[in-house]
């Protein structure tokens, strides 16, 4: 899956790394990031360095932190979405594209049988791989 998805990525234009299997708002995704190197490299400095322990970060969760928390290193360019279903695609992306760019991929091409109109009129991207 990672090749097709790395192909999606291309296709919509998205140069970055492509990050599977990221639990966002309940949804199993993948992301597409672009590291800001200039950036990783000043929190390296300052001892914010990158954590592999996911609990380390706690951001969203301590407010009385939030002005003492350095610029992200990483910027989020888009969202791929597998999904096999027209109401499911709407449901992960509806959640998701407030955060970046959303496309739904596709393993094949689905024909009329998927309802793209419905996708488009959100501004949910559909790539087929």
């Amino acid at each position: 899956m990672q090749p097709l998805l790395h192909h999606a990525a291309t296709a919509l234009g998205w140069q970055g790394i492509v990050v599977p299997d990221v639990a966002v708002l309940g949804h199993q995704v993948s992301a597409v990031v672009r590291v800001r190197t200039d950036v990783h490299e000043w929190r390296s400095a300052n001892g914010w360095p990158p954590h592999a322990d996911p609990s380390w970060f706690r951001s969203w969760f301590e407010p009385n932190a939030h002005d003492r928390l350095p610029v992200a290193a990483v910027d989020l360019v888009g969202v791929l979405v597998g999904e096999s279903t027209v109401d499911r695609a709407l449901q992960s992306c509806g959640t998701l594209m407030t955060l970046a760019p959303c496309s739904v991929v596709l393993p094949a091409p689905q024909g009329s049988s998927w309802p793209l109109i419905e996708l488009d009129y959100y501004g949910i991207g559909v790539v087929s791989v």
